[in-house]
């Protein structure tokens, strides 16, 4: 099920990431509610591909795009030629099955994996619980796994780094690069 915070994550993503291809995924309701015969009509003109996001979904994706590119750091890597929403593919050396993960964005020759995140959190030691909680350093540590195993690397040669940003104000945003043993408690 896709619930209202992973929909305003994948816009944010997209919009960070990918907004040439804003237009086309997304849409704002007019409307102040989903209800009327207007609302009716004007959704009957909206493709079925588009996410509909209300009035103030819309305006946070904006303030989260503009404090992501408000951090010079997260702004230069959102800059930078890299790759973007990589899907990658590879069997597990381990238990010999197959893997596949899709990365925000990958800088390969810095060997550097980012990750957006949308949170509502931004106390530092609530953050490290959040991404233990939520298996963040499982994640990371499978994504590293993942591009060392296609670019026959080893993997404690990437760095993994979510570029969080606060969904209300102030918009904060925050930088997080897990060390290797954060990333050793994923594997």
């Amino acid at each position: 099920t896709v619930t209202p915070a992973m929909t305003l994550g994948s816009a944010v993503h997209c919009a960070a990431l990918e907004p040439n291809e804003w237009e086309s995924r997304y849409t704002v309701n007019p409307f102040d509610s989903r209800r009327g015969k207007d609302f009716k009509e004007w959704l009957a003109g909206v493709p079925p591909t588009k996410s509909i996001l209300n009035q103030n979904e819309s305006e946070t994706v904006v303030n989260c795009e503009r404090a992501l590119l408000h951090n010079g750091r997260i702004a230069r890597v959102l800059e930078m030629d890299g790759d973007v929403e990589k899907e990658v593919y590879w069997t597990d050396p381990l238990v010999n099955a197959p893997c596949k993960a899709k990365l925000d964005k990958v800088l390969p020759d810095q060997r550097m994996i980012w990750d957006i995140k949308t949170t509502n959190e931004m106390d530092p030691r609530k953050m490290a619980w959040n991404i233990l909680d939520r298996g963040y350093h499982r994640q990371a540590a499978h994504y590293t796994a993942g591009m060392a195993a296609i670019t026959d690397t080893p993997v404690h040669s990437w760095t993994f780094a979510f570029a969080f940003v606060e969904t209300c104000i102030p918009y904060r945003t925050r930088v997080v690069v897990l060390d290797d043993d954060f990333l050793q408690m994923g594997f």
